[in-house]
């Protein structure tokens, strides 16, 4: 069976600070989403081994890296929404990005941590750093759909 949701293609993109406007970003060529969980370990008087853990903490990140610098100049640090669609290679996929295997990521987060940087006569590259929160401290904040 062949192996599909394969490519990591971001087709739209748009940061949307909380009480503002979206921002659209476009140019993105590369999106890092890293999911860490902090886990504790218990041990009995003598155990060589843990005999239980829990998961204390989940930490949530992504790391957006795009050429618009437009959009980078409209994104300041703060809380919003970031959502993303991602699918298929860029020549057989819809330009929309919705279709066959396309997702659809919500993430409430703090945008944070923009960084700009350029050659002369080259493309410009702009990486944004969004941590997740939640209000509720349960709700994760990446969530994932599948376009219609």
């Amino acid at each position: 069976m062949a192996a599909t949701r394969t490519f990591m293609n971001v087709f739209a993109c748009n940061w949307t600070p909380t009480g503002g406007t979206a921002v659209p970003i476009t140019g993105v060529t590369a999106l890092s989403i890293s999911c860490k969980d902090h886990i504790e370990d218990f041990y009995g008087d003598f155990d060589r081994f843990s005999s239980s853990q829990s998961v204390t903490q989940s930490v949530q990140d992504i790391q957006a890296h795009y050429a618009d610098l437009e959009a980078a100049t409209k994104i300041v640090a703060g809380p919003g929404v970031l959502t993303f669609t991602i699918g298929g290679n860029a020549k057989n996929f819809p330009a929309s990005g919705v279709g066959s295997g396309a997702l659809t990521g919500t993430f409430a987060a703090l945008a944070h941590s923009l960084d700009y940087s350029g050659d002369h006569s080259k493309f410009g590259m702009c990486t944004q750093n969004f941590h997740g929160s939640t209000s509720d401290g349960a709700t994760p904040p990446l969530a994932w759909s599948a376009p219609a």
